[in-house]
């Protein structure tokens, strides 16, 4: 199992989230930043079901956008969703796509983004109950 938590190819970066390593924290100084998440892997032991392995965790993303007011007070908007792992029951492997774009359109148009300084997105995997057995959750993502 590949221990680093992130790596890269041509096009890709791949973040590694595992119960030792539950988030990923991105920093992005432009406005209109993009974060794709592309798809999920989940690396698990070959004599474990990965099926029923899934309702037991949660992947979440929160953005965050900080802004100045006028007083130079710091002042932020917040944004979180859950990623679902659809499971296909034809697909043999823990293999998701997700093709979740993350920008600051997750804000909506309702949300005065002006002023905005910098946004941070954190990408997270919670247990909802102890797991055990050793596993990472290897996410594809392009910046």
């Amino acid at each position: 199992m590949n221990t680093n938590h992130t790596y890269k190819n041509e096009t890709s970066e791949y973040i590694v989230l595992s119960n030792q390593v539950p988030y990923k924290q991105f920093e992005f100084s432009n406005a209109d930043f993009k974060l794709e998440i592309i798809s999920a892997k989940l690396l698990i032991d070959p004599t474990i079901n990965w099926v029923q392995l899934l309702p037991q965790f949660e992947i979440w993303v929160y953005v965050i956008g900080y802004f100045e007011l006028d007083n130079n007070v710091l002042q932020t908007v917040k944004y979180s969703n859950l990623l679902h792992l659809y499971n296909n029951p034809y697909s043999k492997k823990p293999i998701f796509q997700l093709n979740k774009l993350v920008d600051k359109q997750v804000f909506g148009s309702k949300v005065n983004l002006c002023g905005v300084t910098s946004f941070g997105v954190k990408i997270e995997l919670i247990e909802k109950d102890t797991i055990n057995d050793t596993y990472a959750l290897h996410l594809e993502i392009i910046k």
